[in-house]
C-alpha cells in the first residue's frame, strides 16, 4: 500500500488536475472570474451562414471572416449588461484589430441611427453597426448579451451567456491562444 504524496506528488497531481480542468495542454488557458462565464463547446460547431446587414444595409455573414478569430456578441439596446459590455468589447477590439480580431456586435432590436446614438453614449469607437434580427433566434439564444467565440477555421468554440470581463487578462489569454494558433 501507497503512503501519502509527497510535497513534489502533491504538486504533480494538483498541476494534472489543472489541466484536466483546462481540458488538456491543447485546450484554451481559462481562469479567473472569466473561466466562470465562459463555457467551451465540446463540439465546435460552424459559424453560421445567415445574413445580417452593417449600417449601409449591406448583407454579411459570420462566415465572411474565416481566417480570423470573431467575438460575435448579440445584444440589445434596452439590456443593461450590454450597456456594461460594449465598451470592454471596444477596447479589445482596438488593442487586436492588427492581431487578426473581429468583434461583431450584432444588434437584436433598434435601426441604425438608434444604434449609432447608443454606441456614442458609451463611447464606443471601434466597432461596427450590424443588425440581426433573425441569427439569434436561429441559435437558440434565449437571452442578451449572448457571445460567440469563433477561431479562424470558422467554427464556434465558446460561448458566454450574460457578461464577462472580455477585456480581462484571463480573456486576453484566451483569445492569444486562438489568435496564435496556425
Amino acid at each position: 500500500m501507497r503512503g501519502a504524496p509527497t510535497s513534489r506528488g502533491r504538486l504533480l497531481l494538483a498541476a494534472l488536475a489543472s489541466l484536466a480542468l483546462l481540458g488538456g495542454s491543447s485546450g484554451p488557458p481559462l481562469s479567473g472570474d472569466f473561466a466562470r462565464r465562459y463555457r467551451v463547446l465540446e463540439e465546435p460547431q460552424p459559424a453560421p451562414e445567415y445574413a445580417f446587414q452593417d449600417a449601409e444595409g449591406r448583407d454579411h455573414a459570420l462566415t465572411e471572416f474565416e481566417g480570423r478569430v470573431v467575438i460575435a456578441m448579440f445584444w440589445a439596446t434596452w439590456c443593461g449588461v450590454c450597456a456594461k459590455e460594449m465598451p470592454k468589447l471596444d477596447r479589445v477590439q482596438a488593442r487586436f484589430a492588427d492581431d487578426g480580431l473581429v468583434v461583431a456586435p450584432l444588434a437584436q432590436d433598434g435601426d441604425t441611427e438608434e444604434i449609432r446614438a447608443w454606441l456614442a453614449r458609451r463611447g464606443v469607437e471601434h466597432l461596427p453597426i450590424y443588425r440581426d434580427p433573425v441569427i439569434g433566434s436561429l441559435l437558440g439564444i434565449r437571452g442578451v448579451p449572448t457571445t460567440f467565440l469563433i477561431d479562424k477555421a470558422g467554427r464556434m468554440v465558446g460561448v458566454v451567456q450574460g457578461g464577462a470581463p472580455w477585456d480581462s487578462p484571463e480573456a486576453t489569454a484566451l483569445l492569444r491562444h486562438y489568435l496564435d494558433a496556425s
